[in-house]
Protein backbone atom coordinates (compact mmCIF):
# COMPACT_ATOMS: atom_id res chain seq x y z
CA UNK A 1 0.00 0.00 0.00
CA UNK A 2 1.42 3.37 -0.92
CA UNK A 3 0.07 6.65 0.22
CA UNK A 4 -0.54 9.45 -2.50
CA UNK A 5 -0.27 13.22 -2.33
CA UNK A 6 2.33 15.77 -1.74
CA UNK A 7 4.46 16.21 1.09
CA UNK A 8 5.08 19.97 2.11
CA UNK A 9 8.17 20.99 2.15
CA UNK A 10 9.06 23.02 5.55
CA UNK A 11 10.93 26.52 4.55
CA UNK A 12 11.31 29.83 3.32
CA UNK A 13 10.01 31.43 0.23
CA UNK A 14 12.38 33.85 -2.04
CA UNK A 15 9.82 36.25 -1.74
CA UNK A 16 9.61 36.35 2.01
CA UNK A 17 13.75 36.19 2.94
CA UNK A 18 13.60 39.50 0.24
CA UNK A 19 10.62 41.17 2.52
CA UNK A 20 12.64 40.47 5.99
CA UNK A 21 15.71 41.87 4.09
CA UNK A 22 14.23 44.94 2.97
CA UNK A 23 13.34 45.69 6.61
CA UNK A 24 16.34 44.85 7.88
CA UNK A 25 17.92 47.57 5.40
CA UNK A 26 15.24 50.06 6.11
CA UNK A 27 15.64 49.68 9.76
CA UNK A 28 19.17 49.69 9.14
CA UNK A 29 19.42 53.23 7.36
CA UNK A 30 17.49 54.61 9.91
CA UNK A 31 19.78 54.27 12.38
CA UNK A 32 22.67 55.37 10.63
CA UNK A 33 20.78 58.59 9.58
CA UNK A 34 20.01 58.92 13.21
CA UNK A 35 23.56 58.28 14.42
CA UNK A 36 24.72 60.99 12.10
CA UNK A 37 22.67 63.83 13.14
CA UNK A 38 23.35 63.18 16.67
CA UNK A 39 26.87 63.35 16.51
CA UNK A 40 26.03 66.82 14.16
CA UNK A 41 23.87 68.11 16.81
CA UNK A 42 26.04 66.96 19.54
CA UNK A 43 28.86 69.03 17.95
CA UNK A 44 26.99 72.02 17.40
CA UNK A 45 26.13 71.87 21.03
CA UNK A 46 29.41 71.85 22.40
CA UNK A 47 30.56 74.83 19.69
CA UNK A 48 27.44 76.59 21.27
CA UNK A 49 28.79 76.04 25.08
CA UNK A 50 32.85 76.87 23.63
CA UNK A 51 30.34 80.19 22.64
CA UNK A 52 29.00 80.91 26.08
CA UNK A 53 32.09 80.16 27.72
CA UNK A 54 34.13 82.57 25.82
CA UNK A 55 31.65 84.97 25.91
CA UNK A 56 31.67 85.14 29.96
CA UNK A 57 35.24 84.62 30.07
CA UNK A 58 35.52 88.24 28.28
CA UNK A 59 32.93 89.52 30.02
CA UNK A 60 33.88 88.86 33.71
CA UNK A 61 37.46 89.81 33.09
CA UNK A 62 36.49 93.22 31.14
CA UNK A 63 33.99 93.89 34.29
CA UNK A 64 36.87 92.85 36.64
CA UNK A 65 38.74 95.44 34.50
CA UNK A 66 35.95 97.63 35.69
CA UNK A 67 35.20 98.47 31.72
CA UNK A 68 38.55 99.87 31.51
CA UNK A 69 42.10 98.89 30.72
CA UNK A 70 44.18 99.22 34.00
CA UNK A 71 45.41 102.69 33.07
CA UNK A 72 42.04 104.03 33.57
CA UNK A 73 42.37 105.59 30.18
CA UNK A 74 42.24 102.60 27.41
CA UNK A 75 39.07 100.69 26.61
CA UNK A 76 39.52 96.95 27.89
CA UNK A 77 42.00 94.45 25.87
CA UNK A 78 41.51 91.02 26.07
CA UNK A 79 44.68 90.12 24.11
CA UNK A 80 46.80 91.92 26.75
CA UNK A 81 44.75 89.86 29.24
CA UNK A 82 44.14 85.93 27.85
CA UNK A 83 46.78 86.48 24.87
CA UNK A 84 48.95 83.93 26.49
CA UNK A 85 46.47 81.47 27.31
CA UNK A 86 44.37 81.99 24.10
CA UNK A 87 44.90 82.40 20.45
CA UNK A 88 42.77 85.77 20.45
CA UNK A 89 43.52 88.56 17.64
CA UNK A 90 41.77 91.76 17.81
CA UNK A 91 40.27 92.45 13.86
CA UNK A 92 38.37 95.83 14.70
CA UNK A 93 38.24 99.17 16.52
CA UNK A 94 36.14 101.83 16.43
CA UNK A 95 33.28 104.39 17.80
CA UNK A 96 30.29 102.84 15.70
CA UNK A 97 27.41 102.81 17.34
CA UNK A 98 24.65 100.21 17.40
CA UNK A 99 21.75 99.60 18.83
CA UNK A 100 22.33 102.43 21.61
CA UNK A 101 25.99 100.33 21.99
CA UNK A 102 29.09 102.27 21.19
CA UNK A 103 31.33 99.44 19.74
CA UNK A 104 34.71 98.68 21.22
CA UNK A 105 36.10 96.12 19.37
CA UNK A 106 36.15 92.82 17.57
CA UNK A 107 37.90 90.00 18.20
CA UNK A 108 38.89 86.86 16.25
CA UNK A 109 39.68 83.74 18.63
CA UNK A 110 40.49 80.00 17.68
CA UNK A 111 39.25 77.81 20.68
CA UNK A 112 37.97 73.94 20.05
CA UNK A 113 38.74 73.52 16.58
CA UNK A 114 36.13 76.25 15.71
CA UNK A 115 36.59 80.25 14.74
CA UNK A 116 34.49 82.34 16.97
CA UNK A 117 34.12 85.99 16.35
CA UNK A 118 33.54 88.39 19.51
CA UNK A 119 31.89 92.15 19.50
CA UNK A 120 32.44 93.88 22.60
CA UNK A 121 30.49 97.30 23.32
CA UNK A 122 29.58 99.52 25.98
CA UNK A 123 27.27 102.42 26.46
CA UNK A 124 27.59 105.00 29.47
CA UNK A 125 24.39 106.29 31.50
CA UNK A 126 26.03 108.60 34.02
CA UNK A 127 27.61 106.60 36.87
CA UNK A 128 27.09 103.13 35.31
CA UNK A 129 28.35 101.57 32.42
CA UNK A 130 26.44 98.83 30.49
CA UNK A 131 29.28 95.67 29.01
CA UNK A 132 27.79 93.60 25.97
CA UNK A 133 30.00 90.81 24.54
CA UNK A 134 28.30 89.06 21.37
CA UNK A 135 29.90 85.97 20.25
CA UNK A 136 29.21 84.63 17.05
CA UNK A 137 30.81 81.54 15.42
CA UNK A 138 31.53 80.14 11.93
CA UNK A 139 29.26 78.40 9.24
CA UNK A 140 30.35 74.86 9.33
CA UNK A 141 27.21 73.62 10.21
CA UNK A 142 25.24 76.22 7.79
CA UNK A 143 24.80 76.20 4.23
CA UNK A 144 23.92 80.09 4.22
CA UNK A 145 27.36 81.86 5.45
CA UNK A 146 26.26 85.19 6.29
CA UNK A 147 26.13 87.09 9.38
CA UNK A 148 22.84 87.57 9.71
CA UNK A 149 22.24 83.60 9.71
CA UNK A 150 25.45 82.91 12.23
CA UNK A 151 24.16 81.61 15.44
CA UNK A 152 25.08 84.64 18.20
CA UNK A 153 25.95 84.77 22.43
CA UNK A 154 24.72 87.93 23.83
CA UNK A 155 25.82 88.67 27.24
CA UNK A 156 25.46 91.56 29.26
CA UNK A 157 26.74 93.03 32.30
CA UNK A 158 25.80 96.95 34.46
CA UNK A 159 29.05 98.35 36.40
CA UNK A 160 29.47 101.36 38.48
CA UNK A 161 32.20 103.54 36.59
CA UNK A 162 34.93 104.39 38.38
Amino acid sequence: MTISGKRHASGLTLIEVMVAMAVIIVGIIGAMGFRYYSILDARKADVQIGASRLSSMLLEGWKSAAGYSAADTEPYDPVAMFGTQLPIVMQDVGPEVASGFEKHAKYTIKANREEYFATLSYKDDGNNRTLNVATTWGSKFRTDSSINNRQVVKLTTYIVKP
